[in-house]
């Protein structure tokens, strides 16, 4: 190799290792930076690593949901499955790059809030093929139908999988914002889901607490029975079989309860995307009302307008932590960590904020006490969060690339 040559590639290697926009740069892990209230807060030192297939960072198209393919059932290896926004559930082979799709839902309104929200695994996967979906559908009303969609897989290896549909549950809503999206079966082996308050700013016709419908509400139903066209039954322990709300709902006076999970005891803690002052991590229990629209958060909410009920009302649930607008605009959970990599954030869930990329932890109490730690600000915009069955975190974001959670240097 001549000289000139030699020192040409050597230019490009050291630019590639020092430019922000070097090919090589963009596969190192994000280092966090802590601004404002997070500076005095304790600390957890993590970094965000690309999740890199054939050498190469992978990206999604918008993605809403990471989980990971049931290792009982055969085939390649570890698998990454991705729900898209735009109704594609995507796999990925980890260790050698094959990527395909199980299935892509046929009409997915993709406007604002829209598109494929979310998906589960049934518990018994693979003795029970089946993946449930959340995602929203033009038509039904001016901001299309929710539906939740129960997919029998047909196969025994991801890579040449098939996929039929039912639809288990849909309604119409009034616009295409606050649509909630999670999908997820908790310890009990119940379905549950999260609805938002069906939108306008402020919750104009406080769907947020009307009992006539399932806007604003987390729901818990099983779908273990498929005998003859009933999708799903009422578990008899649900808190309003016998009236208050409608006998689906688990809890409700949510505003956008986009995502939430099941901590190791069975704790269900959520995060609910705020309207003007606060952002919520909810600890959701049977029966609760969070009080939206009455409250935002701890705070009273818009006094004056004309309706029945008060923000007073003693039955109201607080959440266990909010922020205001100085640390973010849109909470977006979040995961139990249950891995080995940071024992530091053993039991802490994990969130974090879609405007600003900052992370947190908060580890809940019996006791009412709850711990709140930083993990830093990584200038992302996350939109989802995933974890393998080793526990560990991923995190995805709105471009489409996808990080893991791994320890940062010691502190």
């Amino acid at each position: 190799m001549g000289r000139p040559l030699k020192s040409a590639v050597l230019l490009t290697l050291l630019f590639a290792l020092l430019c922000p926009g070097g090919a090589l740069a963009r596969e190192r892990a994000l280092q966090p930076l802590f601004s404002g209230t997070d500076k005095d807060r304790p600390r957890v030192s993590v970094k965000l690593r690309p999740v890199v297939v054939n050498g190469k960072p992978l990206v999604a198209r918008f993605p809403t949901e990471i989980r990971f393919f049931p290792s009982a059932s055969s085939g390649p290896g570890k698998v990454m499955v991705i729900a898209e926004k735009r109704g594609a559930l995507r796999w990925v082979v980890l260790r050698t790059g094959e990527t395909g799709y199980f299935f892509r839902v046929g009409a997915v309104g993709i406007e604002v809030e829209q598109g494929l929200m979310g998906f589960d695994f049934d518990p018994e996967f693979p003795k029970r093929p089946y993946i449930y979906t959340y995602h929203l559908a033009p038509g039904g009303g001016f901001g299309g139908r929710s539906v939740i969609t129960r997919w029998t897989v047909w196969g025994d290896d991801v890579r040449s999988m098939t996929a039929t549909s039912k639809v288990v549950l849909e309604f119409p809503q009034p616009q295409a914002g606050h649509n909630g999206g999670q999908v997820a079966f908790g310890p009990d082996g119940m379905l549950y889901v999260g609805f938002g308050d069906g939108g306008w700013q402020g919750d104009p016709r406080n769907r947020g607490q009307d009992g006539e419908n399932l806007h604003g509400t987390v729901i818990r139903i099983d779908v273990r029975s498929l005998d003859g066209d009933v999708p799903y039954t009422i578990p008899p322990d649900n808190p309003f079989v016998d009236g208050g709300h409608q006998p689906e709902v688990f809890a409700y006076g949510f505003r956008n309860p986009f995502r939430f999970d099941f901590g190791p005891s069975g704790r269900l803690l959520l995060a609910d995307v705020g309207q003007e002052r606060l952002e919520e991590i909810n600890d959701v229990v049977s029966g609760g009302n969070y009080g939206w629209s009455f409250k935002e958060g701890s705070l009273c909410y818009g006094l004056g307008r004309l309706r029945e009920g008060s923000c007073d009302d003693p039955s109201f649930i607080d959440p266990i932590h909010e922020y205001r607008r100085s640390e973010g605009r849109a909470v977006i959970g979040g995961k139990f960590y249950r891995g080995r990599r940071v024992p530091k954030l053993a039991g802490f869930f994990l969130f974090g904020d879609y405007t600003n990329g900052r992370l947190w932890g908060i580890k809940p109490g019996d006791d009412g006490e709850h711990v709140l730690v930083s993990l830093g600000g990584f200038g992302i915009a996350p939109v989802c969060f995933g974890q393998d069955e080793a526990g560990e975190i991923y995190v995805g974001v709105q471009r489409g690339r996808i990080y893991k959670i791994v320890p940062g240097p010691p502190t």
